[in-house]
Parts: C-alpha cells; structure tokens; sequence
C-alpha cells in the first residue's frame, strides 16, 4: 500500500497499460472513465437489500459495507484479496526469507535449513525450476502442484524428475459466474513491462458465449486468457512453448473462422 497521500500502484489485472485511464493525473486528452476508486478502506460485512437500510437503502440486492461505514449497493460483490505467506512465526530462525515473505525453496523445495520442505502458498519459489512463461502467484493450483512435487522430492523418487507440472508455463483454470476461465502464461503481460510497447500486442475476439485474448511479444505469443468452450487452450498452450513466430497472421490469429488447430497442430 502507498504511504499516504500517494497514488497506489495499479496492477493490470485486464491488460497491459488498460489502468492508465483510471490515473486521474493522466493528461493526454482522452476521456477519463466512470470508475471511482475508494482508498484505504475495507470490506467489512455484506448485507441484503433492506437490513439495517438506512435513508436511500433498498433499491440494490445487496449493499457493500465499508469501514469507514459508508455503503454501497451492487447486484454482485466480488472480494478479490491478496495472499501473504504467514512466516512471521519462524522470525529469529535460520530460515531464508523472501523479498515476498515466503520461504525460498530450491529446485527441490527444500528451505535453506537442511530437510526441511515448504510448499503453497507459503513458499517462494526459485528461478531454477521455473520456465520464462512461469511467475508464481499463490493460487490453490500452484499450491496443489507445488505440494505433489515437494511430497515427491523428500521421498527422492524417481518419478520427481519426470513428473509434468507445469512450471514452464503459467496455467490456471477456474470457474466465474458459471464460465470456464483459462489463464495461460504471461497472460497479463506479467514481467513484460520494460520491453517497448510497440513489441507487445494484444488480439482479442469476443462471441455471445465467449472470449479470447492473446499476448505477442514481437510476434511469439506470451500468454493467453479464455473465457467459456473456446476449445483454444491446447494450441494456445503448444504456439507459447514452441515460440513460433505468428507476426504475419496479425488479427487474424483469433478469426472465429479459422481453426487453429488446423495449421498448428
């Protein structure tokens, strides 16, 4: 959080650069958006449309109740909070603690004391067993992951080497008001920030049932997110690994016509 009285740091949960238009110091000309931003408060209870309803109440499903009591009404209210690793406890060990906080494993998940695993979301993972389309973000996937390999490596089995988890390439699977929602990759353009802008392009399409986004850099795709049956989640996930070169397919690359499987299988 930034001290106070400065601006947070924006995230680009949607897209590179696509918070510019929330910054209210942005002086380009463009139109600034509906979106107001509320700072430095929390979340502190949900109620239904007409309890505890005060002058004005009523007139939404449900009212978002701030802490500094203020209430806003919503038809839904989605709570999107952060995880930080709870390491607080091992302070005074010989653990080795993370910028992030969590615990830093090795390429077996080992901490920096001598038999002693982690894995979750309370470690931070090393660079030696992660690939340039992989970045750690404590999801119940990654937790999922990380635990089977570290249960694999304290046991030193031999499938632990050949075990196909995927920490290549960035992949989570969930489900939001009753879609499928696939992030592949550097679907965020997650690390990509210093490369010129023009170098980084964005493709999208968008269906009554669907929607899919991908992310080039300098014409080899990055990332990608698919929302619903797209059925693009194979040859999305093959076109990141194999780092073709797709710049000559330009938007046609997402043409609800054209079946990618078909050239790139």
């Amino acid at each position: 959080m930034a001290a106070t009285g400065e601006m947070p740091q924006f995230s680009h949960a949607l897209g590179p650069k696509w918070t510019m238009q929330l910054d209210p110091t942005r002086s380009d000309g463009q139109a600034q958006t509906s979106v107001d931003i509320l700072y430095r408060n929390k979340l502190v209870d949900v109620v239904e449309g007409g309890k505890g309803k005060g002058e004005g109440e009523g007139e939404w499903p449900i009212y978002a109740v701030l802490s500094n009591g203020e209430k806003i009404g919503a038809d839904y209210v989605i709570s999107c909070i952060g995880v930080a690793p709870n390491t607080s406890w091992l302070e005074g060990c010989d653990f080795d603690i993370a910028e992030d906080g969590g615990l830093r494993v090795d390429e077996t998940m080992q901490t920096s004391v001598p038999d002693v695993y982690a894995a979750g979301d309370v470690c931070t993972l090393s660079e030696a067993i992660t690939g340039p389309q992989f970045f750690q973000i404590r999801l119940w996937s990654q937790a999922r992951m990380t635990a089977e390999f570290a249960a694999h490596c304290m046991v030193n089995t031999k499938e632990a080497e050949f075990l196909d988890l995927g920490f290549d390439l960035f992949t989570h699977i969930t489900y939001f008001f009753g879609r499928k929602v696939i992030l592949l990759g550097l679907y965020d353009g997650q690390g990509l920030g210093d490369e010129p802008e023009d170098d980084v392009v964005l493709y999208s399409r968008a269906t009554e049932d669907t929607f899919a986004r991908v992310l080039l850099l300098r014409g080899r795709m990055q990332g990608a997110v698919l929302v619903g049956e797209t059925d693009l989640e194979e040859v999305c996930e093959n076109l990141i690994l194999s780092g073709i070169d797709l710049s000559s397919y330009g938007p046609e690359l997402l043409d609800p016509e054209v079946e990618l499987e078909d050239y790139f299988d």
